[in-house]
């Protein structure tokens, strides 16, 4: 009797295991598949191929990357788990240089797949989270322009547009497209004119236009507080305050749509004497040479930075 009991106590136990298993997979493929050459199939055909519509990067698109059903089986760190396969070692998520990469790295669902995962970057659209790669897409629009390339100025920073997440999982992060623009640095909202003038960026996410911000043009100078008073026509110097259109291109955000050449307020100038006074930054013919040094959130002026 006591046998039996045991006996009966031990099925149990392994019916318990074999359901708890199987619940952790069951989302991934409704039916646990038959044994293939020796081994359990768990996803269908092509699930690791890209062209494929099974393809795992489309699955996890349309429940909004929630990884929570790979981490059940591949383990948190995605290296293999109750499966023994690493998403990594597999061949899968490496970056161009064969360095393993986690699947929750920025990367994976926007910007240069192949990157490595601490080229933040190169997170940056093209491709976009829908794999959109097309600069008149919305997930696309300037976004090279801005972080990458410093097409006329410095680069800028994923947060100066976005709220960056701590972790995949992160609040906000995960949820239906567009994604949400939030001016949340300094650089789009800088307080100029020592202080006395503050704009307030805001984004137009039906016409995809920015507006009011200091990167384009929204701010003042004040002749009483400035350094170079001599450079001043008026009381003040102001900027265009250019509301760029994001899918635009580079014919929308040209050199003189955020400040006139000069800027309303300056002197008047030829453009080929800029760089008589903000040396090293401009060319004769108008080039920006120094990008690192132009649309700063800093006036630069005899090779000395000042404070707007």
């Amino acid at each position: 009797m006591r046998t039996t009991r045991l006996l009966t106590a031990f099925l149990i136990t392994l019916l318990v295991i074999a359901a708890l298993v199987m619940s952790s997979c069951s989302d991934l493929n409704k039916e646990l598949p038959v044994p293939v050459s020796g081994s359990q199939k768990v996803h269908e055909e092509g699930w690791t191929t890209a062209s494929s519509a099974n393809f795992h990067g489309e699955a996890l698109r349309q429940t909004q990357y929630k990884l929570d059903e790979c981490v059940s089986c591949h383990s948190k760190q995605y290296t293999g788990g109750v499966t023994g396969v690493s998403c990594m070692t597999s061949g899968c998520h490496v970056d161009a240089n064969n360095v393993p990469k986690s699947p929750e790295a920025c990367s994976t669902c926007h910007g240069s797949f192949s990157a490595p995962a601490n080229n933040f970057s190169a997170a940056a659209p093209p491709r976009s989270v829908e794999g959109e790669t097309d600069a008149t897409s919305r997930g696309v629009g300037a976004h090279q322009k801005h972080l990458v390339t410093g097409t006329i100025g410095k680069a800028t920073r994923c947060r100066e547009c976005h709220t960056v997440p701590t972790q995949l999982n992160a609040a906000g992060h995960l949820g239906a497209l567009p994604a949400e623009v939030a001016f949340n640095d300094t650089l789009a909202r800088l307080t100029t004119a020592k202080g006395s003038f503050t704009t307030i960026p805001s984004y137009d996410a039906s016409s995809l236009k920015c507006s009011n911000t200091f990167c384009h043009g929204s701010w003042k100078l004040r002749k009483a507080t400035s350094t170079s008073q001599f450079a001043y026509a008026d009381s003040v110097m102001v900027g265009e305050n250019f509301s760029p259109t994001w899918t635009g291109g580079s014919s929308s955000a040209t050199c003189g749509s955020c400040h006139g050449l000069p800027p309303k307020g300056h002197i008047v100038v030829p453009v080929s004497t800029c760089g008589t006074c903000h040396d090293g930054i401009v060319s004769s013919d108008g080039t920006i040479t120094d990008k690192t040094r132009h649309v700063n959130g800093k006036i630069n002026v005899f090779g000395q930075e000042y404070a707007f």
